[in-house]
């Protein structure tokens, strides 16, 4: 089935946006594992990671309600 220029542009960006987030939320967990006791810090990573893992989910969301349109 072909899908309109608007679907695959949205397909197209979320192919680059979610390695990116995949790519961001490994880092954050890694600083967090890493034993800093700082915990400015940890709040800071902590929250970071959440806003990253929710795009990340609602990306990921969107590229499967993509995907079965196709």
């Amino acid at each position: 089935k072909k899908i309109s220029f608007k679907l695959q542009h949205q397909l197209d960006e979320l192919e680059k946006a979610i390695p990116a987030l995949e790519k961001k939320k490994l880092e954050l967990e890694t600083q967090l594992a890493s034993g800093i006791t700082d915990y400015n810090e940890i709040q800071k990573l902590g929250e970071e990671l959440k806003t990253v893992s929710e795009d990340l989910d609602e990306k990921s969301l969107r590229w499967l309600e993509i995907q079965e349109e196709i």
